[in-house]
């Protein structure tokens, strides 16, 4: 493959790339909107989308390792899109590496907010699991309106193991 065939391979690729990269985004805050507004319907669906992006991704990590294995075939040697790209003309690669960062912009974005849904997924798991455990154990807390202990053998406040 020659320098004008990896060049338009690159550009096909991102001309794919950037707009799934957008439709799994839209996707993704379809989803997130769902948690928020607790839309079992919506979540479900989402998540099928999503999953359905997952093999669009796995092709396009074809291509992209194809151009890579076809740039090395021609005397290209090169680990990623953007060495490659810094290989050729200076006009042809300004304007590839600048979309090449444009695309790793948006990639950027979609990880910093699938790392904060993470993080407040797993936060609120903590707290949830927090919240059971101080309902099901007994905590040997006395009655704000006497001297009795609350749940004394008898579990937490929602366990009562005296049934």
């Amino acid at each position: 493959m020659d320098q004008s065939q990896l060049i338009i391979s690159i550009k096909r690729f991102l001309a794919v790339l950037s707009p799934l990269l957008s439709e799994w985004g839209e996707q993704f805050q379809l989803f997130k909107q769902g948690l928020v507004r607790c839309q079992p319907e919506v979540i479900e669906q989402s998540l099928i989308s999503l999953q359905e992006y997952q093999q669009k991704f796995n092709n396009l990590i074809k291509i992209r390792d194809q151009i890579i294995r076809h740039a090395g075939q021609s005397g290209l040697i090169t680990k990623t899109l953007k060495e490659l790209s810094r290989q050729f003309s200076s006009d042809v690669a300004s304007e590839l590496i600048l979309s090449l960062e444009e695309t790793e912009t948006q990639l950027r974005s979609l990880h910093q907010q699938l790392w904060s849904m993470w993080v407040i997924s797993n936060r609120s798991q903590h707290s949830l699991s927090q919240m059971l455990e101080m309902f099901t154990q007994d905590s040997g807390q006395r009655d704000l309106y006497s001297n009795k202990k609350v749940h004394v053998n008898h579990g937490g406040l929602l366990l009562d193991t005296a049934i």
